[in-house]
């Protein structure tokens, strides 16, 4: 596809997944650096230099988090014409948990989408992207809690992301 006009591409994937970062499908289990390497500018030349951004609400194995008590009194371009860029530059994936872990969605949805969007949708002091995530990561982390099915004990998500970006990005 010809993305000569556009700024960047954002791609939401909600799926199962599995440790080793691989995700289901309706008719198989892939690899997610498959679908990261269709977007590389060899791959995809007209998206060279723009920031390809993905969040993945899917599991990561099966480990549930359990998460540990604090108590704390407090909680605080170039201007070369000609230049290369490495393949894998200007990619963004934010994971709605971190590596061997489960993922929690509800009747509701995915509270990691849910409140990316919001965060998003009311990013009135135009904060950039990787800022957003981090109040993203905070905000899940400290407030969401979750019951695990089998042991009824609480458990805790941790979103994380991996930024090769070149540039701060901000969405208006």
């Amino acid at each position: 596809m010809d993305h000569t006009n556009n700024d960047c591409i954002a791609i939401i994937i909600s799926t199962h997944g599995e440790r080793g970062d691989y995700l289901h499908a309706y008719d198989k289990k892939y690899y997610i650096g498959a679908l990261f390497q269709i977007f590389t500018p060899d791959n995809c030349p007209t998206l060279a230099g723009k920031p390809k951004l993905f969040f993945i609400q899917a599991c990561r194995g099966r480990n549930c988090e359990s998460g540990v008590a604090i108590h704390t009194d407090s909680y605080e371009s170039s201007s070369f014409l000609n230049f290369r860029i490495p393949l894998h530059a200007d990619f963004l994936v934010a994971h709605s948990t971190v590596p061997d872990c489960t993922a929690y969605r509800s009747i509701s949805g995915s509270a990691f989408l849910r409140i990316l969007s919001e965060r998003l949708q009311n990013n009135n002091n135009h904060k950039d992207l990787v800022t957003l995530l981090t109040l993203v990561n905070r905000e899940i982390a400290l407030e969401l809690n979750c019951i695990n099915k089998d042991t009824n004990a609480v458990t805790k998500q941790m979103p994380c992301f991996t930024s090769t970006l070149m540039h701060i990005l901000r969405f208006n």
